[in-house]
């Protein structure tokens, strides 16, 4: 059937590659409907749960999407009448940033106080240039003393500070990554404007928009940048084999072109069909391009090399390309659907960009099977090209290493397996840290202006609960107040809070203001009627945009906790939500509290939802590849016995990886099925050799290993080597997802060829041992 079906794609080239053009151009041409997603919330689907939790909290209170300048004094001490002038200035000029709905800063927090009977509300610090040295420290001991402000918009040494823009942004804008552009450009152009004017200052960058703005760049740099170097890396590389391989300098140009043209081609039908899919591209998914480059260049190798060894014997173009289509037909195609299978896995993954990574990438590899046998073969007798040497100088290399093998079989085996069982005990060593901020590397601006934030403010991941009175007004409750100020003194208490940020200060501060001033009175009403007269006046002072809607929900039924965490891993902050959610059942079960939400829980719960889902999603995939290859190779000896080289590399990689750093994210819960998809190539390549020496030559195993290893091996040392470079260069990505994923992936394509070539090998000796006695006795 191969045979004959070979024939026909031979026979029919030239117009099989028209055909083959037209479809690339019409699948291509859904790039125009090409869309862009950014910002965090592309990482969750409508259903999670955390993100819904999120969601609540954000309809209550007003919403969180923030952008800050960061300011530090290089000097020392913030309180000094330049440096607080600068800060009113550019509290003044977070008002004209798009989207501005609030500005808070140092100077512009409300400060009360009692003037006889009279509630005193003014800015703390206003017109600071014309201050006296002995009201600036009056007024720096305020600040510092005060719990609103101090590990929040201060820090305890009043060194560093934050003025924080609250931005009422569009819903479900068409254009959110110009928009958020646009903000962090104007953030930009502030901080190099005060920097300029006041070169004591050192100002960050920070706020909830960078976070979008951090993924809308990281995906327009892997798409700009790291698809080109992946190109050009692939084309010299081909151009660097082909002329080892015994072309002409012309003839190996010429050649990589062809290829190029193939797997280039594949890209844009996997890119085309996005758009007329409606799929948005993401900081995930923008990799999809260089992935299929890198698997697609593999069929082309396999096609193109047995045609040049045809040629070397003495072929024609068109016989040399009809039996390269023979011999490589079943092992591409199978290669192409088994990977396409491991990709398709991804869409049990509990991330949207994810699985649309893995359904994009799917296509763009059963693409590059059907050019590869269809427009490859044209572009190939085209060119007729006939390369130096005989074939027998170019595969003797690997038939004495395939001997080597043979006669040290034991030793490779055990060894093998005992190498495998020692890296197999690194996997309890790995840690997942998936935080916001571990997604980039230090040359990100928001990975260096949110470490700056954490070393220096406050915490960066936070934990945001609701608590409900369960009726209107019912935050001056006494009784609810003391519900609240209690949870909010034990969570001050607990190791890692850097800052809880709630209405309870400001409370007990006007309780306090309107009893004179004393301190005894800094504390909780005594009554319902007193804390609801307080708030009324409090508020009613308030300037506009500086209200309480960002602690207290509009029928004043709810208030809102934030707790600043610092420098807590994932795991450790799922357990502490745990923890004072906990404490919030068992000790104050009259409160109506809301699960603890945050973007940071959302991301700290994702790589775990992620390995849970992706369970059910390896087995699938384990399932399927086994049984297509039980199917394709005839026999449920041989496709159980591949489970081994595909599924053990991933797992090896894992756990090396947990004594080199020990630290993954969420490429590590996709690693293993996508792995899984590409190292089958591997295993079908060497098996479908020897099961073609064994079974239409007559060969005994270990000849029959012998012929694998002359025919085939020299194509999986150089697609590994392509496949590694690829991926090697996704390593490269600012992006730490793409990043890690990159690198796992390379080590694993090695490991991979290691188990093909040390360990299959013997592996079939040993199962066929009484097929080799046999022969021997003959």
């Amino acid at each position: 059937m191969d045979g004959r079906l070979a024939h026909w794609l031979t026979a029919h080239r030239y117009r099989l590659a028209i055909i083959s053009v037209l479809v690339t151009l019409a699948a291509g041409f859904g790039l125009t409907h090409a869309s862009f997603q950014t910002g965090y919330r592309i990482f969750f689907a409508p259903d999670n749960p955390f993100l819904q939790a999120h969601d609540y909290i954000e309809d209550s209170f007003t919403e969180s999407d923030t952008l800050s300048l960061i300011v530090a004094s290089r000097e020392g001490s913030l309180f000094q009448p330049h440096i607080l002038q600068a800060l009113e200035e550019m509290t003044a000029d977070g008002w004209q940033v798009p989207y501005s709905m609030r500005v808070d800063s140092l100077v512009n927090y409300q400060h009360t106080w009692a003037d006889g009977d009279e509630l005193v509300v003014e800015p703390l610090f206003e017109d600071s240039a014309a201050m006296s040295a002995a009201e600036i420290e009056r007024r720096r001991q305020v600040a510092l003393s005060e719990p609103t402000l101090v590990n929040s918009l201060v820090n305890s040494q009043g060194t560093v500070t934050l003025v924080n823009v609250t931005l009422q942004l569009p819903v479900a804008a068409s254009n959110e990554g110009e928009r958020d552009r646009e903000l962090v450009n104007h953030a930009r152009a502030l901080k190099t404007q005060y920097e300029t004017a006041y070169p004591d200052l050192e100002i960050h960058v920070f706020g909830q928009v960078t976070i979008n703005n951090a993924f809308n760049e990281m995906t327009e740099d892997d798409m700009g940048v790291l698809f080109p170097l992946m190109f050009m890396i692939l084309f010299l590389a081909l151009l660097v084999l082909l002329l080892l391989a015994g072309l002409s300098a012309l003839g190996a140009l010429l050649s990589a072109t062809s290829v190029m043209i193939v797997i280039g081609a594949s890209t844009a039908v996997a890119m085309g069909m996005a758009g007329w899919l409606g799929m948005s591209f993401n900081a995930v998914n923008a990799i999809a391009p260089t992935i299929i480059l890198t698997i697609a260049v593999a069929d082309c190798v396999h096609i193109l090399f047995s045609y040049l060894n045809g040629r070397r014997a003495g072929e024609d173009s068109t016989t040399a390309i009809r039996e390269s289509l023979d011999i490589n037909l079943q092992p591409v195609f199978l290669t192409s659907l088994t990977t396409a299978v491991g990709f398709l896995a991804l869409n049990f993954s509990d991330t949207p960009p994810m699985r649309s990574l893995g359904t994009l990438t799917a296509i763009g590899i059963m693409a590059a099977f059907f050019l590869a046998v269809m427009l490859l073969p044209a572009l190939t007798t085209l060119l007729s090209l006939k390369p130096r040497g005989s074939v027998h100088e170019r595969s003797h290399l690997m038939a004495r290493f395939g001997d080597r093998v043979l006669r040290h079989q034991r030793l490779f085996f055990w060894g093998t397996l005992a190498v495998t069982v020692l890296a197999l005990t690194g996997l309890n060593r790995n840690s997942l840290n998936d935080s916001t901020f571990t997604y980039f590397d230090e040359t990100v601006e928001f990975w260096v202006s949110a470490n700056f934030f954490e070393d220096n403010l406050s915490g960066f991941d936070l934990i945001s609960y609701s608590l409900d009175s369960g009726e209107a007004s019912g935050i001056n409750d006494p009784a609810f107040l003391n519900d609240v100020d209690r949870f909010v003194s034990w969570l001050e208490q607990q190791e890692g809070v850097a800052h809880v940020g709630s209405y309870i200060p400001v409370i007990k501060r006007l309780n306090s203001n309107l009893h004179g001033d004393d301190p005894d009175w800094y504390r909780i009403p005594e009554t319902r009627q007193q804390a609801s007269q307080y708030l009324l006046l409090y508020e009613m002072s308030l300037p506009y945009g500086l209200d309480l809607n960002t602690q207290l929900d509009t029928d004043r039924s709810a208030l809102r906790i934030d707790i600043r965490i610092r420098k807590r891993k994932p795991h450790e902050l799922i357990a502490m939500e745990k923890r004072f959610s906990d404490w919030l059942a068992t000790e104050t079960p009259a409160l109506e509290a809301t699960p603890g939400s945050s973007v940071s829980i959302m991301f700290a719960h994702m790589g775990q939802r992620n390995i849970e889902s992706m369970f059910i999603g390896n087995a699938v995939a384990i399932l399927l590849i086994t049984l297509i290859l039980i199917v394709a190779l005839r026999s449920l000896r041989y496709g159980l016995l591949s489970i081994l080289p595909n599924a053990i590399p991933a797992l090896v990689t894992i756990g090396l990886w947990g004594y080199v750093d020990g630290e993954v994210n969420l490429a590590v819960a996709l690693i293993f099925v996508i792995t899984l998809g590409i190292v089958v190539d591997d295993t079908v390549h060497f098996l479908s050799k020897y099961l073609r020496a064994r079974r239409q030559q007559g060969l005994s195993p270990h000849d029959a290993i012998r012929y694998a290893f002359s025919t085939v091996g020299n194509a999986l040392v150089i697609t590994s080597i392509v496949l590694a470079a690829g991926f090697l260069v996704l390593a490269q990505s600012h992006f730490q997802v793409n990043a890690i994923m990159g690198l796992l992936v390379a080590i694993t394509i090695f490991v991979a060829l290691a188990f093909d070539f040390l360990f299959l090998p013997p592996l079939l000796a040993r199962i066929d041992r009484g097929d080799q006695a046999r022969e021997e006795e003959k």
